[in-house]
């Protein structure tokens, strides 16, 4: 209804991401959005946020694929689980350090337009 129409009107070089937590609730919202995304002509990516393995490892999903599938999205970056990342922020200390840095830099750098290979999954 009202969103499709709000999608249709943005210019079609709008670009829609997605930030999506890797559990079946917040997949079956981005697969909504994909979905809207989709009839409007639109397209959009989707971050995943908080990822570790054994999220995928599970009777819903048992692959990245399966989460990608899904949401009907590109895929644009994984951002892995990090309580030190968690606690940065609340302290407001954004020199943030260690893998979830790395995969901020990438998302960035693809934003940018570079072509940045994902790394194994082990590595996140």
């Amino acid at each position: 209804g009202s969103d499709l129409q709000l999608y249709r009107a943005l210019p079609p070089y709008t670009e829609f991401l997605c930030i999506c937590n890797p559990n079946a609730v917040s997949v079956r919202d981005a697969a909504n959005i994909g979905t809207l995304l989709n009839k409007a002509n639109r397209k959009g990516k989707i971050i995943l946020n908080r990822y570790q393995r054994y999220f995928i490892k599970n009777p819903v999903f048992s692959t990245l694929d399966d989460i990608i599938d899904e949401s009907g999205l590109m895929l644009l970056g994984i951002v892995p689980e990090s309580e030190r990342l968690s606690l940065a922020f609340l302290e407001g200390n954004y020199k943030i350090k260690g893998k979830a840095k790395k995969a901020f830099k990438r998302i960035a750098l693809r934003l940018c337009g570079r072509n940045i290979p994902l790394p194994k999954l082990k590595k996140i």
